[in-house]
Parts: structure tokens; C-alpha cells; sequence
């Protein structure tokens, strides 16, 4: 075999075939390279991957097209079959050949994430992943390629055939949703010969075991089916079982389907190994510990087919539905079912949108708020920032399993900052449900209130609003105090906090004296964050930001309150008593100066009342939250999530980063790659391929 595959090897390289594919691939390839990484700065090269399918539909056929059918043409075939080998120690000989002159181009494909580092970070795994995935998808293909160019001694009918059959199967997958959706066995057939259709997971950052298996076990079936023909022709219709005969090309094929079938059953847990940079679809082992403890049955329907559906929520969903025998994930083709809908919301769901339902409770999870949302500073326009499906459905489930409903009340009537939708949308992952409460209007506090959020005030509570706080927090209440610098010292809250908690808010504005501890002005502060049960969630790597804080002074822990310093600045730190009055943010001598305290924690053991106060009112804002990647955020999260005492019925998990970071990349260092990759680089493989194959032709 190994005389045949030198043989073959050298033969692209002697003629101008195996220059061509590699000058063509690489012109192809860093076309789209140059556009969606060196110059719009994307760090994933499966956009570029992904855009040069058809391509490849066209190239894999012109590099296989002669491998059977000149043999044929010319007679050598008989030669050939003559030699001291096997049939199939032939064809692997050939196909090997191929598969090594694809290899090369993707073995450049491997250089250029490795060329992005220059610019950014670059997420290797899931850019390997796709670049495994064209490989895979290439090597079966040359096989596709190499069957049917045993079939004719014509090598353009070869290329020909080859490309309306690749062609054909990349199509299969639109064709099939071209049929009714109750045609369920021939839209499973139709599937099976979708060839590209596990690629597109390759290019998601999913390493695809399922994938593997559909490319490796057809890619050798036609290797076999290759040799199965080519002894057929030689020993006649009259073949036995080892010499190609129709039976055994029935048993191959049953082998293969036996054997992607059989994977289909496999938990998509052990089959879709999640390589994305920010493991965008593996589960949390918060959530399948969890998942281990729903006793109830919950069906969670998706409202459109699952093709139309978005490949993110697909892959969550196929983890959620292997991870336990109680949780079931049920596609409605709205084309099938139109009115499905109407028993849980009175407007039709967007495609995509979820039901999540239980024996008593359901809820319907609208497709925009499986993600989260950032607003764009330059152009004011919103865009994905994350991916919030896990936090969405586990939080369901959750509440679909019958955990109790309980209430947190946003306190309002005292010029209070209104919580943004993103974070009243985390609490309700924590399964509470979040009111606005005047204590004016309502004159108390509704049952089974866990937690109050008092955010900004600029007004002062009065005498009875502040009786029912007292019996609140003598009851064991929990509250999050945000303080707002520009308000007037406020007697009554924060006289209660000093008397009761020895909690004192200090006028003024804190500032940051070290430049590597704020962000653009000192009033925009990166605290050093305390690590304790309610910041255990933020991320260690990045800052949280608290802008336009307040001083807060603690005392002792005596009378059974318990204080824990949660944030506060580096000991260059700064006071201004007089904001209004500042001409500019200089420490200047007077002002109080050293370590300061602007977030802390006092848990009253007496009566189990948990208070935490934070000096900044803009600290849980959308805007300050995008600064440092959604660590505000996750502070927000652990803080709630305490109003619940730690129960495991309230889970918080935060939404992942959509993607990484763009690249910086430097445009004339982008036009001199482009010039490279896309000109000097297939010139010079023309160049050696077209004088190699002139002094061949010389001799």
C-alpha cells in the first residue's frame, strides 16, 4: 500500500492538480480570512470556514476525479490490479494520497488562528474544533469523490457527478423542511444524507462525537463501497459475499446506519463536548445537581421545528433533555399545531420561544430573553451580550417543580432609581417575584416577602413607613441599601441603620488616588472586593465598578451584629464633603483620606435581619455592569440570592459572553497579510506547480 500512496503522491505534484488545490483552497480560504478576522476583527475562523463550503464542493471533486478514472482510461487499472496487493490496500492507497494534499491545506488553516494572537485573544479550542470538523467533513467527501470516479474513465464526468452529489447532500437538510413535518420517517432518511449538516456544529465550538462517527463510518463505507465495485467488475455479477457482491454492500450499509442510529441514543452529554470560549452550552454543575433532585415530570415545548431553531438553544436543550428521565423537550411545528400556544399565552410566540410546564405550574419563556443585552455607546444600538438559556430554563424548571413563590419588593415613593429590566430579570431567575410597594399606599409589606431594595432615595421615609421596616427587619427581614450622594443626610433610614446596625453613611463623594484603581476618572472606582458567600460569584479576573460612592463607617461587631467590610477603596482613597462646590477631583489637604469603606454587611444574629448597604445608587446599572464584563451584576445576584437563606430552591446563574472580545487589528498590517495570504502565497504554489510539470513534460 505504501508503493501506491508514493505513487499517487507524487503524481499531484508531478502534474499541476495538487499545486492547483492548494493554490486554489488558499486563495479561497484567506479571501474570507483577511474580511471576517484581519479586518472586521472576529477572533472565530469558523465564519470563515463556514463561507467556503461550496467551495470545497467544487475543489474535493477536481482533486478526486482522476483517481480511479485515469487508471480506467489508460488501461493501467489492470496492471495495477495485478500487483502483489489487495483491491482495498489499492483504493486506501489512493485515498490516502488525497487525504494527505487536503491535510496540507488544513494544516495551513491551523497556522492562521495561531497569526490572530498578534491582535487579541483567540479562542483556540473552538477554532480548532471547526477547523477539525472541515477536515472531517473533507476526508469523507474525497471518499464520495473517489467511488464515483470508479465508476466512469471520464474524469470531467467524474468532477461532475461528484459535485451534484456533494451538492445534493449539503442541500438535503433545506429539502427536508421542505416536507410535511408529519413525514417523519422520510425527514429522518432525508437528514441521514445531509452531509454537512454535523459541520455546522464543528462551527458552533461543539465537538461533535455524533459527528466524528457520521463522517469516519461514511467516509469508510465508500472506501469499501469503492472496492466493493472494483471486485465486482473484475470477478462479474457472479461475485461471492468477499468479492463485492450485492449482499455485501446491503450488510455495509445496514452496519452504517446500525451504527449513527445507535448513536443518536447516546446522552448528548458524552456526544457534544462543548469547546466555545465561554462554554456557552454546557450546563453549570449547579444545575445538574439540581436536575438530580426534580422529581416531577416537566416538558419544556419549543415553539417552531427544531431546524428553524437556533443551534445555541438546541444544544442547551439536548443537554437538559439527556440529563434526566423527568425533563422531556417537545418541538411544535407551528404549521401543525397553530393553536398549541393559546392554553399558556394569549400571543403567539416568537420561533424559538419556550413553554416550560409542570403538573400545576407552566411558564413561557419569550426567545429575545433567552439573551442579554447590551447598548453600543457610539451608534446607541442594542446588541447580544450574552447568553442567558441555562439561567432561563433551569429557573423554570425550578419553578415549574412547585418551589414556593416569594415575593421581593421594590420600595418606591422617595425618588428611588427604578431597577433595569436586565436585573429585575435575574431575580425572577431566582424564581421571586419582583413588586413595586409604596408602604404609603399599601401600609404594609405583602406575605412571604424575602427581601427589600431600597435604591437611591433622595427622600426621607416617614414615621410609619419606617415602622413597618422595623417590623420588618425585626422579624428577620433582608434588605439591599443603596445610598444616592447627592440626597440630604436622611434621619430617619439612616438614623435607623446607625442606631440599630451601627451603620453610618458619610457625606460626600468617594474618590480613587490610584490611577490603576479607577476607571477614566477617580470617582469611578474598582474596589478590592472581600471574598465571602455573597461575592463568590464574581469574577476574580475582572473589577466590579462603583460610581459616585458614599463613605460608610461601621462599628464593632457588639450586640450580636456581625459587620463584613464587602468593598472598599486602596488605601490612597479620598472624601470631598462639598461635591457641588468641586472645580476638579484633586485630593487636597483636609480631605479624608485612607482605605474607605463603600459596600458592607451586617447580619443580626438576634433577630437574623441581613442589611447590606451599598454607596453607590448607579452601582446596578446596565452602563456601569457592561464596564466590567457583568461583575456588577453577579454582585447584584449574591446579594439576592441571600434573601432566600441560601436555599437551593432560588438558583442564580448568570448569563455567559455571547463571544469574545473583537480583535484590534492594525489595517495595514491586515492589507500586508491579505497581500500575502492571498497573492504571494498561491503565486508561488502556481509558479513551482506549472515549472515542475514543464520539466516533466521536457524529459
Amino acid at each position: 500500500m505504501s508503493a501506491i500512496f508514493e505513487r499517487e503522491l507524487r503524481a499531484y505534484f508531478q502534474n499541476i492538480t495538487g499545486w492547483l488545490f492548494l493554490a486554489a483552497y488558499a486563495v479561497v480560504y484567506d479571501i474570507y480570512y483577511f474580511y471576517y478576522n484581519l479586518y472586521t476583527g472576529y477572533a472565530y475562523i469558523s465564519y470563515a470556514l463556514s463561507s467556503i463550503i461550496m467551495v470545497m464542493l467544487v475543489l474535493i471533486p477536481v482533486l478526486t476525479m482522476r483517481s480511479m478514472a485515469e487508471d480506467r482510461k489508460f488501461k493501467t487499472d489492470q496492471l495495477l490490479y495485478s500487483a502483489p496487493v489487495s483491491v482495498i490496500q489499492i483504493v486506501a492507497g489512493k485515498y490516502i494520497a488525497m487525504a494527505s494534499i487536503y491535510s496540507f491545506a488544513m494544516i495551513f488553516t491551523c497556522i492562521t488562528p495561531i497569526i490572530l494572537t498578534a491582535f487579541g485573544q483567540v479562542p483556540f479550542a473552538a477554532s480548532y474544533t471547526a477547523v477539525l470538523g472541515m477536515w472531517l467533513f473533507g476526508l469523507m467527501a474525497i471518499a464520495v469523490g473517489q467511488f464515483i470516479s470508479s465508476l466512469t474513465e471520464n474524469q470531467i464526468v467524474s468532477a461532475v457527478v461528484s459535485f451534484a452529489v456533494l451538492l445534493l447532500g449539503h442541500l438535503m437538510n433545506t429539502f427536508s423542511t421542505l416536507v410535511s413535518s408529519t413525514s417523519h420517517v422520510l425527514i429522518a432518511v432525508m437528514k441521514a444524507f445531509a452531509i454537512t449538516a454535523p459541520l455546522s456544529k464543528f462551527n458552533n465550538g461543539i465537538l461533535s462525537i455524533t459527528g466524528i462517527v457520521y463522517y469516519v463510518s461514511a467516509g469508510a463505507f465508500f472506501l469499501l463501497l469503492t472496492a466493493m465495485i472494483i471486485m465486482r467488475k473484475r470477478n462479474g455479477r457472479g461475485a461471492s459475499f468477499k468479492q463485492g457482491s450485492i449482499a455485501m454492500m446491503a450488510v455495509s450499509f445496514a452496519v452504517l446506519a446500525a451504527v449513527n442510529i445507535g448513536m443518536s441514543f447516546i446522552p448528548a452529554k458524552y456526544t457534544q463536548i462543548d469547546a466555545s470560549a465561554n462554554k456557552m452550552f454546557e450546563l453549570s454543575d449547579t444545575t445538574y445537581d439540581f436536575i438530580d433532585t426534580v422529581k416531577d415530570d416537566i416538558t419544556v415545548y419549543v415553539w417552531g421545528e427544531k431546524d428553524s431553531v437556533a443551534s445555541a438553544l438546541t444544544y442547551t436543550l439536548d443537554r437538559y433533555d439527556s440529563a434526566s428521565s423527568h425533563i422531556s423537550v417537545k418541538y411544535i411545528d407551528p404549521k401543525v399545531s397553530p393553536t398549541f400556544y393559546k392554553d399558556y399565552t394569549s400571543l403567539e410566540p416568537q420561533a424559538g420561544s419556550l413553554i416550560v410546564t409542570g403538573d400545576n405550574r407552566y411558564k413561557v419563556i419569550d426567545y429575545e430573553d433567552l439573551f442579554s443585552y447590551g447598548i453600543d455607546s457610539a451608534t446607541q444600538s442594542r446588541y447580544i451580550a450574552g447568553y442567558d438559556g441555562e439561567g432561563k430554563l433551569t429557573a423554570a424548571i425550578n419553578y415549574c417543580s412547585g418551589a414556593e413563590t416569594q415575593y421581593v419588593c421594590m420600595i418606591s415613593g422617595h425618588g428611588e432609581n427604578s431597577l433595569e429590566e436586565s436585573f429585575i430579570n435575574e431575580m425572577e431567575k431566582q424564581n421571586y417575584e419582583v413588586k413595586t410597594v409604596n408602604l404609603t399606599d399599601s401600609g404594609s409589606l405583602p406575605e412571604n416577602t424575602v427581601g427589600v431594595i431600597i435604591n437611591g432615595p433622595t427622600r426621607d421615609f416617614s414615621k410609619d413607613e419606617m415602622k413597618i421596616l422595623k417590623e420588618y427587619f425585626g422579624g428577620g427581614g433582608k434588605a439591599l441599601i443603596t445610598t444616592n450622594y447627592k440626597a440630604d443626610y436622611l434621619d430617619r433610614l439612616y438614623g435607623y441603620l446607625a442606631d440599630t446596625y451601627n451603620i453610618q453613611i458619610q457625606t460626600g463623594m468617594v474618590f480613587e488616588g490610584s490611577e490603576k484603581k479607577y476607571y477614566n476618572q477617580p470617582m469611578f472606582i474598582f474596589p478590592t472586593v472581600v471574598e465571602c458567600d455573597l461575592t463568590e460569584t464574581i469574577n476574580t479576573d475582572n473589577h466590579i465598578l462603583m460610581p459616585y460612592s458614599q463613605a460608610i463607617r461601621m462599628g464593632s461587631n457588639v450586640n450580636q451584629v456581625v459587620y463584613t467590610d464587602l468593598i472598599y477603596t486602596s488605601g490612597s482613597g479620598y472624601i470631598k464633603s462639598d461635591v457641588a462646590g468641586l472645580s476638579n477631583f484633586k485630593k487636597k489637604s483636609g480631605d479624608e483620606s485612607g482605605q474607605i469603606t463603600i459596600g458592607v454587611n451586617a447580619i443580626d444574629h438576634a433577630t437574623e435581619a441581613d442589611v447590606t448597604v451599598i454607596g453607590s445608587f448607579v452601582a446596578f446599572t446596565e452602563d456601569a455592569d457592561g464596564t466590567v464584563a457583568g461583575n456588577n451584576m453577579n454582585l447584584f445576584t449574591g446579594i439576592t440570592a441571600a434573601f432566600s437563606d441560601g436555599s437551593e430552591s432560588r438558583l442564580a446563574i448568570p448569563a455567559k459572553s455571547y463571544t469574545v472580545q473583537n480583535l484590534s487589528t492594525n489595517k495595514s498590517v491586515a492589507y500586508a497579510l491579505f497581500g500575502i495570504l492571498v497573492f504571494l502565497i498561491p503565486a508561488v504554489l502556481l509558479v513551482t506547480g506549472t515549472v515542475i510539470w514543464i520539466r516533466r513534460r521536457k524529459r
